[in-house]
């Protein structure tokens, strides 16, 4: 006779995936960008379980997408764009309320590729599966795929962000 094995499942298939808005406001512009005006920068953002370890640092796995827009020096200039970027994040310090955490990404920025650097703050809302993160990171172009300061220096551009990722656990709802 043959035996009848049962599996038993606990949880959702998309345990430590989360989706989440992100928005900000440049806190500081680039050197042709720095006597335009900034719009707030806004996008979607995702985390995943995969990762991997490096010494004592366990390596998170996102994305983002979002959008930037900055008029620059004249009425003719315009900088925006889709940004798409992988991110690499980790822990940093673990406090009482929730762990501080480094940020780097690269990818896609308008007419380029660019990077981002950063650092997050994560606040876990009790009883709710969202995370509440304020954060800071500077973000670099290499080209912005126009003549921006008018002297045909580097067209790269730089900005510092600040602002807030909001972030909710999608396996709650599977």
């Amino acid at each position: 006779e043959g035996t009848m094995e049962t599996e038993v499942t606990t949880g959702s298939a998309m345990i430590g995936y989360t989706v989440g808005l992100m928005g900000g406001y440049p806190a500081w512009m680039s050197s042709g960008m720095a006597a335009g005006e900034a719009a707030p920068v806004f996008g979607l953002i995702a985390a995943t379980p995969f990762g991997f370890a490096v010494g004592p640092f366990e390596i998170g796995v996102g994305a983002e997408i979002g959008m930037y827009d900055f008029n620059g020096d004249s009425e003719t200039l315009s900088y925006n764009g889709l940004v798409a970027i992988a991110t690499l994040n980790t822990a940093l310090l673990e406090t009482p309320y929730g762990p501080i955490s480094a940020e780097v990404g690269g990818g896609y920025y308008g007419a380029s590729v660019g990077f981002t650097a950063g650092a997050t703050y994560s606040y876990a809302v009790p009883g709710v599966p969202l995370v509440v993160k304020p954060y800071v990171r500077a973000n670099v172009t290499l080209d912005a795929g126009q003549e921006l300061t008018g002297e045909g220096d580097s067209n790269s551009v730089a900005w510092i962000n600040a602002g807030l990722y909001l972030s909710y656990d999608i396996s709650t709802l599977f």
